[in-house]
């Protein structure tokens, strides 16, 4: 089917790529600029190291940690979405961002830092609304194309935020030559204005959905019993030809939903049938992030500094991984659909171990011989590639496909909710374990990984091509 690309239905899919932008922005906000902060803040004042010390540690730790933190208890807020609406729900959602973004970047200690990126951290748990939101716009038949906006915009996002955090142009040392380090005005510009991004992004959205949009998905409009508007609403997105079939087929989805009894997610959990299912997607849902993929592009540029030395090359090294991570997800757009849900997560994480087993063997076997630098950054780079055609790119496709609709709403809040604290447990616990030894975090996330493949090949069942929730039956 050709896509008809209305101006409304265009504003309506840039307000959900914004969202997604600002997902990306914020998570890698403090990559290469974290050091800067760090001597801005002077955190290490009279340490030996200006950018790296127990205070440091302990405070970009906790800032970094505090954002996924923030997403998982904003996550939680998901089931609000349907009383307030997904209008005002993604009002919200920018709002999150400008407050916290705007905290973050104006930040003069440290408790304005954290509470800034917790903030900001609800608007990304909150954000999981998002993809909903573009398939109750959307024609049916345009689903595939709508369904992959969401996830291509984030890795955009953190490949914007990455690529301006290069504009620094050095790394952050003890001295030069034989002066002290000093932070430039714009080393300050540089990595504060990267917390501001996510503003220029909300301001936009905002706009559109005050002035431009302003009215709620067809599919709300129709289980209100809003008939006419709901037409008039499709018309708008989809022209009027196609009001008739695109009003039917939301139609006939209420009619599904409301004769589908719901079961709260507790009762879900007594019933041997639904508990298989619900336990096993809960597992996959902390694996996402038990590998190290939040660890990873929040820490980047630190790995790599350890691996290849304190030089810009190594950030741009590390930068660039942002780059690599991007066009996997859009090569994925365009062969989702040709192979099962589980064949691209086994492959991608058999891949992604592999090269995770580089990364974590080469400097333990090699020591301080010249080729493991290069063997650590390809197996980096080749677990990028592993995990956005894997874990990265079909977690949440699985998961939305594998709960039955009976307890779907309160098991797919959880999931997010566990990935989310996974991923801020993990962070929190990296900024101490990297700076102690990189090698033990990397063979530690080569163990969540090899598990997570056994996992995956042992109980993770198939959903393409199923009926949805019913994988297991």
């Amino acid at each position: 089917m050709k896509i008809k690309a209305s101006k409304s239905l265009i504003c309506e899919a840039t307000i959900g790529a914004l969202g997604a932008l600002c997902f990306g922005l914020t998570c890698a906000a403090l990559n290469t600029t974290k050091e800067f902060a760090i001597v801005d803040m002077e955190w290490c004042k009279g340490e030996t190291d200006i950018f790296d010390c127990p205070k440091s540690q302990l405070f970009a730790g906790l800032s970094n940690g505090s954002t996924f933190l923030g997403a998982a208890f904003g996550s939680l807020l998901i089931g609000l979405s349907g009383k307030i609406g997904r209008r005002v729900t993604l009002m919200v959602i920018n709002w999150f961002f400008v407050v916290g973004s705007v905290l973050s970047a104006s930040s003069v200690h440290f408790a304005m830092l954290f509470l800034g990126r917790l903030i900001s951290g609800f608007g990304i748990g909150l954000a999981g609304i998002i993809p909903v939101f573009l398939v109750e716009i959307c024609h049916p038949k345009q689903r595939k194309y709508f369904a992959v906006i969401y996830q291509l915009f984030i890795t955009f996002g953190l490949l914007i935020s990455a690529g301006w955090q290069l504009a620094h142009g050095r790394v952050v040392t003890n001295c030069v030559g034989t002066d002290q380090f000093k932070l430039t005005t714009w080393d300050r510009f540089v990595w504060r204005s990267t917390q501001f991004l996510p503003v220029v992004c909300c301001v936009a959205a905002l706009i559109l959905i005050h002035f431009v949009v302003p009215f709620d998905t067809p599919y709300e409009l129709i289980s209100k019993g809003k008939t006419e508007e709901a037409r008039e609403v499709i018309e708008k997105l989809h022209g009027k030809e196609e009001v008739d079939e695109v009003y039917d087929e939301f139609d006939r989805d209420q009619e599904i939903a409301k004769s589908t009894p719901s079961i709260p997610l507790l009762s879900a959990l007594k019933n041997p049938k639904y508990r298989k299912v619900i336990i096993h997607a809960f597992v996959l849902a902390a694996i996402q992030q038990l590998v190290g993929i939040t660890i990873l592009t929040s820490n980047v540029t630190k790995i790599f500094i350890k691996v290849m030395g304190r030089t810009y090359n190594s950030t741009l090294a590390s930068s660039s991984m942002f780059l690599v991570n991007f066009v996997a997800t859009v090569v994925l757009t365009f062969v989702i659909g040709k192979f099962g849900r589980k064949t691209f997560l086994v492959w991608g994480m058999g891949f992604s171990t592999f090269f995770m087993a580089l990364s974590s063997f080469s400097k333990p076997i090699g020591k301080e011989a010249s080729w493991v630098p290069v063997v650590s950054s390809i197996g980096s780079f080749g677990f990028i590639i592993g995990f956005a055609f894997g874990l990265g790119g079909i977690v949440w496709v699985y998961l939305s496909e594998v709960f039955a609709s009976e307890y779907r709403d309160g098991a797919l809040s959880v999931a997010v909710f566990i990935n989310w604290l996974c991923a801020s447990l993990t962070l929190i616990a990296s900024e101490f374990l990297i700076s102690y030894s990189e090698v033990l975090v990397s063979i530690i996330l080569f163990v969540f990984s090899l598990f997570g493949l056994v996992y995956v090949i042992v109980f993770i069942k198939e959903t393409k091509g199923v009926p949805i929730g019913k994988a297991y039956d």
